[in-house]
């Protein structure tokens, strides 16, 4: 079964941007001069080009929004085992005793902490 020119659009790619009025008035002028719709087919023609170029921008946007929210997870995952990575090596540093050089006394709370502290803490003052 032969494809309609309309069709053949959306194949091509042209439904990776919503068409604006203007715009698939044009492409059905176009393929009315070409002969491949009728015109008084070519109202219902701008009419389907619109529907389907608002319905696959919506798609593209869904699975867009899919993909991010993947991608998010997946970080804050890694952050959170990271993190506890973080925590673990810090309680082997100071949990070691004293036979380091005083070092394990002063070892610093985890990276996350630290920065936590950081950003808890008063801004000093300028003069």
């Amino acid at each position: 079964m032969a494809k309609s020119p309309i069709q053949q659009l959306f194949d091509s790619g042209v439904h990776f941007t919503e068409m604006s009025r203007k715009q698939a008035e044009s492409v059905v002028k176009q393929l009315v001069k070409q002969g491949e719709v009728r015109k008084k087919d070519a109202d219902d023609a701008v009419q389907t080009l619109l529907k389907r170029s608002r319905e696959a921008s919506e798609r593209v946007s869904e699975m867009v929004q899919r993909e991010v929210k993947r991608q998010v997870g997946w970080m804050s995952d890694r952050f959170d085992e990271m993190e506890q990575r973080f925590d673990e090596l810090n309680k082997r540093l100071s949990g070691s005793g004293g036979s380091g050089a005083g070092t394990a006394s002063k070892a610093p709370s985890s990276p996350a902490a630290s920065m936590r502290s950081l950003l808890r803490s008063p801004r000093p003052q300028t003069r």
